[in-house]
């Protein structure tokens, strides 16, 4: 976990909403441009897609905190998002939708563990600092859209766990002189 990722989870309670919404912006921004860039460098279509697909649910966090951070800077009350918010889907779900829009089959390229270890780090950072934000939480409709932000950051990690094991196991295959 990076210090600042850390910090932030250290300084929660003491933390103003405005500065824990800007804090939320900045985990979405670096999530998002780990994925792409991870993205622009893999080979695999499968990896390529999951990794572009976490981008873009990163994109459609920040939109939303974006949304909630305006809202509160106006004195506006907090935005109806729920038109906004994707269906959820468990994490199985989404890897075996992507691999069938890829008709790909997952990468026998090891390297990708070190991705996907990095990527579970971010987003079990984000998932905690969104539940530490949400124990402090006294609306309604702010802990309503940390619990989101936390359950979706959840889905994630649980997708990269999906990959990470598939392609340990892979892995293990061919060292074991078969090959999956």
């Amino acid at each position: 976990m990076e210090d600042s990722q850390a910090q932030a989870k250290l300084d929660v309670a003491a933390m103003t909403l405005a500065e824990a919404l800007e804090t939320a912006l900045e985990f979405e921004r670096r999530g998002r441009a780990y994925y792409r860039s991870g993205a622009a460098r893999v080979k695999n279509d499968v990896i390529k897609a999951v990794l572009y697909a976490l981008a873009h649910d990163e994109e459609l966090h920040e939109g939303l905190i974006r949304r909630f951070y305006e809202a509160m800077q106006r004195s506006a009350g907090w935005p109806d998002v729920s038109k906004d918010l994707p269906p959820p889907l468990p994490a199985r779900q989404r890897i075996e939708a992507i691999m069938q829009q890829t008709a790909g089959n997952l990468s026998e390229d090891p390297s990708y563990i070190d991705v996907y270890e990095h990527a579970r780090e971010l987003e079990a950072a984000s998932r905690d600092f969104y539940r530490d934000l949400s124990e402090q939480a006294q609306d309604r409709e702010l802990l309503k859209f940390l619990r989101f932000l936390a359950g979706m950051e959840q889905t994630h990690l649980e997708m990269l766990g999906l990959l990470l094991a598939a392609t340990r196991e892979e892995k293990e295959g061919r060292e074991q002189g078969g090959h999956k």
